[in-house]
């Protein structure tokens, strides 16, 4: 016996009305504030963290030497700064018992071996060919600090403290070295250590 033939015109009619899920379309965004206007920095002010802070040191330091002349961006003591140190330096002068290997280096220093005394050399320097320092050397015990100049002039700076000898060492510059810091301690020629270097 054949089966029955089912209505195919009510499936059509429930296909015909089939409609497809459509995406929500999301609403258009509403205009936000307008973007923060930005001022272009002035030409030679650097905006880093590093810029801003050797800017800080640079003031600390204006306010330190204040009283003191400027010549070529170099520290230079007043003659009045000058006088007083030497006033002091022979009002007071220091009293300490040398060590006996550092009294032999500067023995043998006058004899003409200075390796021993000048234990720094050569010295660093930004222009090589023409360096403001040779040697220097460092005695603990008098706190004494002793340079060798381009011409071969040796001068000697007393009260000078072990951490200023070992910033000195590490100084790129020694020449700015001794004009911003060792300028400002008591500091005397010592012709008995002269070599001249023919150089000026």
């Amino acid at each position: 016996m054949a089966r029955p033939k089912r209505n195919s015109s009510r499936r059509n009619s429930r296909a015909k009305t089939f409609k497809p899920r459509q995406t929500p379309v999301p609403p258009p965004a509403s205009p936000g504030p307008p973007p923060p206007k930005i001022t272009p920095r002035p030409e030679g002010l650097p905006n880093s963290a590093r810029a801003r802070a050797q800017r800080s040191r640079q003031r600390g330091w204006n306010d330190v030497f204040a009283p003191i002349e400027r010549s070529h961006d170099v520290l230079i003591p007043t003659e009045e700064q000058r006088s007083e140190r030497d006033q002091d330096l022979l009002e007071n002068p220091p009293r300490v018992e040398i060590d006996p290997m550092e009294w032999w280096a500067y023995e043998m220093a006058r004899q003409g071996n200075d390796i021993l005394l000048f234990s720094y050399q050569p010295t660093r320097s930004i222009n090589p060919p023409r360096p403001r320092t040779l040697a220097a050397g460092y005695q603990e015990s008098t706190l004494t600090l002793f340079i060798r100049f381009r011409n071969g002039q040796v001068y000697r700076y007393d009260r000078v403290t072990r951490n200023v000898w070992r910033n000195f060492k590490s100084a790129v510059s020694p020449g700015r070295f001794i004009n911003r810091v060792l300028n400002f301690y008591p500091y005397q020629p010592v012709p008995d250590l002269d070599r001249p270097t023919g150089m000026t």
